[in-house]
């Protein structure tokens, strides 16, 4: 009897590892905000910058997997705040909650869901510091991407160190040394593009 009890304690102390593993499936409420990432971004509490979690809308049954990029307050009442693009792929309210549930993403959903990310718009330039440093509303922390002055085309590799305000006009803010390098000014019009960190490309 008692290796009978013995097994089932190791069986249980085997199984408690894999249950904690699962992905965990969460159904609350969701918003949208505006925004024309190509990529899908969404904001969550508490997620890791980078998760990608399948979103599934809850009143119409259609699904997408989305990228954390940012935060929103922790509310019980109030999951995801969802881009616009994803947000219209899922067919959600306009305004307003729409009732989701959301998990964590297996990988293979996770690198489809990593395609490039690239965005045009203008730039500011008032970030203090000496590196070669930017600000973006949503792309991870950490992330590398490629900014090119589209008067000039010149380029450079900077990391994504902070967060800014999304204000529909400018898409980056950038420090001045790597402003400097690009030759751009407050408001000139770039390209900007993640890269992987290992291979620049």
């Amino acid at each position: 009897m008692k290796q009978m009890v013995l097994i089932g304690l190791l069986g249980l102390a085997v199984l408690m590892p894999c249950i904690a593993q699962q992905a965990q499936v969460i159904e609350g409420s969701a918003t949208r905000y505006e925004s024309q990432d190509t990529i899908f971004y969404a904001s969550h509490a508490s997620f890791p910058f980078g998760t990608q979690i399948i979103v599934t809308n809850l009143e119409n049954g259609k699904k997408v997997t989305v990228q954390i990029g940012g935060r929103i307050p922790r509310d019980p009442k109030w999951l995801l705040d969802i881009c616009a693009p994803a947000a219209d792929a899922l067919g959600m309210n306009v305004r307003g909650f729409t009732s989701v549930r959301i998990e964590e993403a297996p990988k293979a959903a996770k690198r489809k869901a990593t395609r490039k990310f690239m965005q045009a718009g203008a730039v500011s330039t008032q970030m203090p510091g000496n590196e070669l440093t930017a600000a973006h509303p949503s792309i991870p922390l950490g992330t590398w991407v490629r900014i090119t002055n589209k008067a000039n085309g010149k380029q450079a590799i900077a990391t994504v160190t902070n967060r800014m305000a999304a204000d529909g006009v400018r898409i980056i803010n950038l420090s001045q040394p790597l402003a400097r390098n690009l030759g751009l000014s407050e408001g000139a019009m770039i390209l900007l593009e993640t890269v992987d960190k290992e291979t620049g490309k």
